[in-house]
């Protein structure tokens, strides 16, 4: 392992020298002892701080660190061990420094600590860290400091040994059956192969005749078992295109980035287990990253391309990201945008409208900002606090207009994307998932349902 040497004189330890060399010349200007001995002991520190130096400088250490997991969750638990060995044929009594970026927090002990080893003597120092925050985590290097002194004088063995960890977004308190997001998936395959190809000639299922089916897919036979109309519904063998547009905009900053990115995450791994092609555009003012994943192993590397994804300090442009979208041919796709109606609506409302014209199937997850603002649930507030009533922090953090204008804006959004097919789904805090939002959102889809959404003009 690599190791580096330090000897060097702290601000600490200059001042130390400076009002020793007053202290003795001012005694011996005014001959007065009093002065004088006090500057002698500050010059015996420093001489003795240095005489340690020369006699140490034949001390080496033998470091071994290992590290328990190289990835973990947010709010996971990190162990990280160290073997510490005191190759030279001294005694010497250290103090040893592991250094982390700010991702990680330690929990069980200081991130300093003093020993003693004894010649060829080894010790042990586990460190359990908290990830504290999403994001790539550096651990090292490890500093040892030999000798006393150390606030005025440096001696210091920097061993050079970084290790990254990465600390991906904290895993959903809700946790969906696979049955249910199998269940789900076939919905969403079904009603957009319907919406965006048009009817398939792979069978489906058997449902109730509705008016406006082709009598050519009655099933007579089950007609005739149930006494009512039955017809076959059929389902595209092609692949369909999904389209996950992930918002970095300045608007999308903390706990409602982290949701969206956990929620963009979700999705991915869901339509992955389907033949039906995905890709994933994360833009802020233009398009920041474009991932498209790859069967077998790359597949992995789509998560993790995911998880690196910060957002930024600018305003999004989601035309920008549309146009890219029509540049790449995407056309004839199922755009799920990850947003939410902050920032200039109109562009927004612009781009729903060209996709709408590519011939997409789209869906806007709006991440309540109402919501999301709020860094506690209504249920936490009940218990914690009982003396505050919920409506009054909200109404302290957003007054009337405020709720008002965004109302407006939902309903803005709503109108557009009613009047060119698409849908809206809202994320209403961090304890709200998005797959159970879209399972809602596609038994709105129900043969009687829709035949209700005709008939109100839907």
């Amino acid at each position: 392992m690599e190791e580096e040497k330090i000897f060097e004189l702290t601000k600490n330890g200059r001042i130390f020298i400076l009002l020793g060399s007053l202290s003795v010349v001012l005694g011996l200007s005014i001959d007065n002892y009093l002065l004088i001995i006090p500057g002698l002991l500050f010059w015996l520190v420093i001489a003795s701080a240095f005489v340690h130096y020369l006699t140490t400088q034949d001390v080496s250490f033998d470091v071994d660190m290992r590290i328990s997991k190289e990835y973990l969750r947010s709010r996971g638990l990190l162990a990280v061990a160290v073997n510490l060995t005191n190759c030279s044929k001294k005694t010497i009594r250290i103090k040893t420094t592991l250094r982390f970026s700010y991702h990680l927090q330690s929990i069980n002990i200081p991130d300093q600590l003093y020993l003693k080893l004894e010649s060829d003597q080894t010790q042990k120092i586990v460190w359990i860290l908290l990830a504290v925050r999403r994001g790539n985590a550096e651990i090292g290097p490890i500093e040892i400091a030999v000798g006393p002194h150390q606030q005025l004088f440096k001696n210091l063995r920097i061993l050079r040994e970084i290790t990254t960890i990465k600390v991906l977004p904290q895993r959903p308190r809700i946790n969906i059956p696979w049955k249910t997001k199998k269940e789900l998936l076939l919905k969403m395959v079904h009603e957009f192969a319907q919406r965006v190809r048009g009817r398939g000639d792979e069978f489906f299922a058997l449902r109730d005749y509705l008016p406006g089916d082709e009598v050519k897919h009655i099933d007579w036979f089950a007609t005739a078992r149930h006494d009512k109309l039955i017809t076959r519904e059929y389902e595209d063998e092609r692949n369909l295109h999904f389209l996950i547009y992930l918002d970095l905009g300045s608007t999308m900053f903390g706990p409602k980035f982290e949701h969206s990115l956990s929620s963009a995450v979700e999705v991915s791994s869901l339509i992955r287990g389907t033949s039906h092609d995905l890709a994933v555009i994360a833009y802020g003012d233009n398009v920041n990253r474009f991932i498209v994943p790859q069967v077998g192993k790359n597949e992995l590397r789509l998560m993790l391309n995911l998880f690196d994804i910060e957002p930024l300090g600018v305003e999004s442009n989601f035309i920008n990201a549309v146009k890219f979208t029509r540049t790449n041919q995407l056309n004839h796709s199922i755009a799920i945008i990850f947003s939410d109606l902050e920032g200039d609506l109109k562009k927004k409302l612009q781009g729903l409208h060209l996709l709408h014209s590519m011939g997409s199937r789209v869906i806007f997850v709006n991440f309540s900002t109402m919501a999301f603002n709020i860094l506690a649930s209504s249920e936490w507030i009940a218990s914690e606090a009982q003396n505050i009533e919920y409506r009054e922090i909200l109404d302290n953090i957003f007054p009337s207009l405020v709720r008002d204008e965004y109302s407006n804006r939902e309903a803005e959004v709503r109108r557009i994307l009613y009047s060119v097919g698409g849908d809206y789904v809202e994320i209403n805090g961090y304890e709200d998932n998005i797959i159970l939002a879209l399972y809602r959102l596609m038994n709105k889809y129900a043969p009687s349902h829709r035949l209700v959404q005709e008939a109100l003009g839907r």
